[in-house]
């Protein structure tokens, strides 16, 4: 095992790169809106930490550690390092604490390791993906065409 910044650096440089940061993003787009949601005081559709999950959440929870696990493994093997050993090393630092980009990556790593954690990082990411529309639009709502479709 290297030292702890030498550690944090290579990890940080995983989570950085291209290859990591497309799948994490393609996987939380692609199923954040699948999560429970609920309307907000302001009259807007959030989703909520505290409503009841579902199965197919928590089937997602473990596709997605899968996912990071599967990443990870190699990173870990090359240092002879255990997931405990890594999660306890990025606390350690502070980074996963900080509001930076590092700090965002690190919570959508450590994510995978507990579930409230990754309920977190789909709600961040679906806040994200509508913030642009001011509110979110309704699973069941069409795309406000209001029309039949028709093929030219």
């Amino acid at each position: 095992m290297g030292t702890a910044d030498h550690i944090l650096r290579d990890l940080l440089a995983l989570v950085e790169s291209d290859e990591y940061r497309s799948k994490v993003e393609t996987f939380c787009k692609a199923h954040c809106d699948q999560f429970c949601r609920q309307p907000g005081q302001d009259g807007t559709t959030k989703l909520a930490v505290k409503c009841e999950q579902s199965h197919e959440e928590h089937e997602l929870y473990a596709q997605y550690s899968a996912m990071i696990e599967g990443i990870l493994e190699g990173f870990l093997n090359e240092r002879d390092m255990s997931q405990d050993d890594l999660l306890a090393l990025i606390v350690k630092d502070g980074a996963y604490h900080k509001n930076s980009a590092q700090g965002s990556r690190l919570r959508a790593l450590i994510a995978s390791f507990d579930y409230d954690d990754f309920l977190s990082l789909m709600i961040s990411v679906s806040d994200e993906q509508y913030a642009d529309d001011g509110e979110v639009v309704d699973d069941d709502s069409d795309d406000g065409g209001g029309g039949d479709e028709t093929d030219e």
